[in-house]
């Protein structure tokens, strides 16, 4: 990363990687949306025994009183854990490249740099194709394979892992991801977008739903296989949870119900535009308020999720 000259002061170098072999980057951030693309990474990052190169400097990303450092009691000692940005490098098996992983917590600031600052290590370590993963709150069962879509220059990942890219439609305000996304396509790179729909009434975060079924589409891109036992543990606790409210809700039974019916009617929505979840409890709200004359309560099904 010598090549490094306009973004250097934002890197704190952990490790050179040396020359890596034709080098694919994925890459998330987790913010106001969830951690569920971040998790992903981080997952891989762990199952795929990824190694750090470098971090971002946090104090010039962060504000430190909305997103506050975490203590942790190590050996006795308190320790602190601070939010930031971490490039790591990977080469699990199964795969014949070398992939550049990116994944941290949304920055307050410099956005901009921070999306150049991703560019140029890609640059330096030779990668030329990119992915950003995204996931987004949507009116999807958590019975059914979460969905996934695709936008942008998928290439032969797009045709290993199954999936057909589609045309953005959003339009809105946007995310870091979205942001290095766009940035690295105008430097030059083939970037593909991969975004997962969870299960919002579920509310939880990062939905274990969505982590695997994101990296079930990674596995089947590059040709892994990414061992989700670490996940299932955690993805049981959570639909067993959903099994006890949809037993002490019928409300919230026939809400899945009606989720249910919609995936199973409706084979094209992948491509259908991405379903808030604002959108969806308000429907829902609506449906109830005709049927019983109530627009919710404690048994009436899913309530807005506070945020």
């Amino acid at each position: 990363m010598d090549s490094i000259v306009r973004t250097e002061p934002l890197f704190e170098t952990l490790r050179r990687p040396g020359a890596l072999d034709a080098p694919l980057l994925i890459a998330a951030f987790g913010g106001p949306a969830g951690q569920t693309s971040a998790a992903v990474v981080e997952y891989l990052a762990q199952q795929w025994d990824a190694r750090p190169i470098a971090d971002l400097d946090p104090d010039s990303l962060y504000d430190f009183t909305v997103v506050r450092p975490s203590v942790l009691i190590e050996d006795g000692e308190r320790v602190i854990e601070w939010p930031g940005v971490r490039f790591w490098h990977a080469r699990p098996d199964g795969v014949d490249r070398d992939l550049v992983l990116v994944e941290g917590r949304e920055p307050h600031f410099r956005w901009q740099q921070v999306a150049l600052a991703v560019v140029e290590v890609a640059r330096a370590l030779g990668v030329a194709e990119s992915i950003v993963l995204n996931s987004y709150a949507a009116g999807v069962p958590h019975t059914r394979r979460v969905p996934v879509t695709m936008a942008g220059e998928g290439g032969a990942f797009a045709a290993r892992a199954g999936i057909d890219p589609i045309t953005p439609r959003y339009q809105g305000p946007a995310t870091t991801a979205m942001t290095l996304g766009v940035a690295l396509r105008q430097a030059g790179f083939k970037t593909a977008s991969l975004s997962a729909l969870a299960p919002f009434y579920l509310a939880v975060d990062p939905s274990p739903h969505a982590v695997a079924a994101l990296i079930e589409v990674i596995d089947r891109g590059l040709g892994t296989r990414t061992s989700l036992e670490a996940l299932e543990q955690y993805r049981s606790a959570v639909d067993a949870q959903a099994v006890t409210a949809m037993q002490s809700s019928p409300g919230m039974a026939q809400f899945v119900a009606n989720l249910e019916w919609q995936h199973d009617e409706s084979p094209g929505m992948l491509n259908e535009p991405v379903l808030r979840a604002e959108d969806v409890v308000a429907d829902v709200e609506a449906l109830l308020a005709r049927r019983d004359g109530d627009a919710g309560g404690s048994n009436a099904g899913p309530t807005r999720q506070a945020r």
